[in-house]
């Protein structure tokens, strides 16, 4: 299981060299839901994915459709997470992957 800590050392490093961290997870939805339930439950967070998909939202995070992408452009999140359980859409991955700001 993702540790709490270990989430926090990727995000400081990252923060510290200002890059954006990259972390897949992939697995069956209950496993993965253990997995989101490590995350922060914080505010700043934008969740990519469909209303189909098996996955809890943690509490606080925005969830937006594929087809809503579009209008992040000029937001600045400190999480993103793109669930692509219910199928991934290369454009709007494109579109939301600059949302995140150095550390996150």
């Amino acid at each position: 299981m993702l540790s709490r800590d270990y989430l926090q050392q990727l995000s400081a490093c990252a923060g510290a060299r200002r890059q954006r961290a990259l972390l897949v997870i992939s697995g069956e939805p209950d496993w993965l839901n253990q997995q989101i339930s490590a995350l922060d439950k914080s505010d700043d967070c934008l969740w990519l994915g469909t209303e189909k998909s098996p996955l809890d939202i943690p509490d606080g995070a925005e969830r937006i459709s594929p087809k809503q992408a579009g209008s992040c452009l000029g937001q600045e999140r400190q999480r993103l997470v793109v669930d692509a359980l219910a199928g991934f859409n290369p454009n709007a991955f494109g579109q939301v992957s600059g949302v995140l700001v150095a550390g996150g």
